[in-house]
């Protein structure tokens, strides 16, 4: 239960990580959207801007992948500790009667 409430913590604070960023990258974007520039600028910071932004989320993707699959890793290893537990449970529950 203990790592399966840190789990469910980490998710929770890469969720509010996430929100924020989203919050920023929105504000960001109004801040930029509203400066008295001329169009081609507008058009060039813009363009820039969302370049860098999909930059981002490509790494972001993948740094979240990477912890996906080590999470994944360590359930199953959580997973096969339990499993051997509950095989050594069962066979002290036999010797026991």
């Amino acid at each position: 239960k203990n790592f399966l409430n840190t789990f469910q913590e980490q998710i929770m604070k890469l969720h509010d990580d996430i929100w924020k960023l989203k919050e920023k990258v929105d504000h960001d974007d109004e801040e930029m959207l509203n400066k008295p520039n001329d169009k081609s600028n507008k058009s060039k910071s813009k363009s820039k801007f969302l370049e860098e932004t999909l930059e981002w989320l490509k790494k972001e993707s993948i740094r979240l992948t990477e912890k996906n699959s080590a999470q994944k890793k360590e359930i199953g290893k959580w997973k096969s500790k339990a499993d051997a537990f509950e095989s050594d449970i069962a066979f002290l529950q036999v010797v026991i009667k």
